[in-house]
């Protein structure tokens, strides 16, 4: 019934608009091109099994009754890690765990305050002073050759061409040095032993296409923001194309990116903090006993799968009328960039292996600080204290 309801509205609003004397021909067209294109997308998958949740709830079960003895709780940030981070890592580490909370702590913030400089340095930090590298150039344009020079999701023209993983994370010494400091939790994210090194470990070693994408500048810094993240859903080797087909890591070879748009915890589409959601509750306590980490998980995976127009889009809830909206059209068909869509780019073997790395890096970044709350939260962007102080208190006290 719903259906037909449906159905003989939209019939009827085609012909209201067909007989409107204030319709363009150009508006025709794009009406058309709206119902007829087909986007590229692909199914949207829940972000893991129940029996995959269940074990690591019941891996926090464990740790929070080992903890109850020196009266430790989890905060609502070290239950989204263990929620969010792989399961290999995440046995690897049951042992101390507290490290490993601090580590993904220190790599969120990372993530988050670096992406956030790359938007804003965009253009005016490419210059070199001595501590902190010049960026590659030549692989930007390498970035926005090899994606046609358009937003990989929007189709537009004059994109920017993105790191994925920020450049300014490995744009210095000091960058470099903090992220060489959590390996066993890179390699744990990335799936193979020392491949953080081979990728991260280095001034200026991830600057290069394979760490970028080519992205329209709003949707570029909404990413940075937080409100979407990109998720990989795998690397096809392509064979007997006839486009330069090769051996082995030279062979040509295609990734598929997905779209997500993010549930979003913090602020409104103006940017001040909002009471319709959760607030800023990165730090606050979450028990596991208590069924509030199942309960985080359930709102969170089912507003992960309801967001798809955008967090704060006229087509759900957390906008209202005459409000700023966080949502992007596709020009081409006027249709909504929803979650599911799809981008696949062409690149070498060994090239898509490195960038499915860094999306995997990305994922796990942006869906830690969708689900905790840390994403736009300004107590979580804090700034680093360079004698390290401050994180060696917060270390003592974990261990204590």
């Amino acid at each position: 019934m719903q259906q037909d309801t449906l159905r003989a509205q939209l019939l009827e609003a085609v012909d209201v608009f067909l007989a409107a004397d204030w319709r363009e021909p150009r508006d025709s067209s794009l009406v058309l091109a709206c119902l007829t294109e087909r986007p590229q997308r692909a199914a949207v998958q829940r972000f893991c099994s129940v029996e995959e949740a269940e074990e690591r709830l019941e891996l926090a079960r464990q740790v929070e009754a080992q903890w109850a003895s020196r009266q430790k709780t989890f905060s609502r940030f070290q239950v989204s890690a263990l929620l969010i981070l792989p399961l290999p890592a995440l046995r690897e580490a049951a042992s101390d765990l507290s490290m490993t909370f601090l580590a993904t702590e220190a790599l969120v913030r990372t993530y988050l305050q670096m992406g956030q400089q790359d938007t804003d340095d965009a253009d005016s930090s490419s210059r070199q002073d001595g501590r902190r590298i010049q960026r590659n150039r030549r692989a930007a344009e390498a970035c926005l050759i090899r994606d046609g020079r358009r937003c990989i999701f929007m189709h537009t023209a004059q994109p920017e061409a993105c790191h994925i993983f920020p450049f300014a994370a490995t744009a210095t010494q000091m960058g470099v040095n903090r992220l060489s400091d959590i390996p066993s939790l890179l390699d744990g994210i990335l799936g193979t032993r020392d491949q953080a090194a081979g990728l991260l470990f280095g001034v200026g070693l991830s600057d290069h296409a394979w760490n970028m994408v080519s992205l329209e500048r709003q949707l570029h810094k909404w990413w940075a923001l937080g409100y979407w993240g990109m998720k990989c859903l795998g690397v096809l080797p392509v064979r007997g194309n006839g486009d330069g087909d090769g051996d082995g890591a030279a062979a040509p070879a295609d990734i598929t990116l997905q779209f997500h748009w993010l549930p979003r915890q913090l602020a409104s589409a103006t940017g001040q903090p909002t009471t319709a959601s959760r607030g800023q509750s990165w730090a606050e306590p979450t028990g596991i006993a208590s069924g509030e980490a199942a309960a985080l998980w359930t709102e969170w995976t089912e507003e992960l799968l309801q967001h798809a127009s955008g967090p704060y889009s006229g087509a759900g809830a957390g906008a209202g009328a005459g409000e700023p909206v966080i949502a992007a059209a596709i020009p081409a068909s006027s249709r909504a960039l929803l979650t599911g869509a799809t981008a696949t780019i062409r690149m070498p073997l060994q090239d898509a292996i490195k960038m499915k790395a860094m999306i995997d890096l990305q994922w796990a970044c942006l869906s830690i600080a969708s689900m905790s709350g840390a994403a736009g939260a300004p107590d979580f962007l804090r700034e680093w204290d360079d004698d390290d102080d401050a994180d060696a208190a917060k270390c003592a006290e974990l261990e204590d």
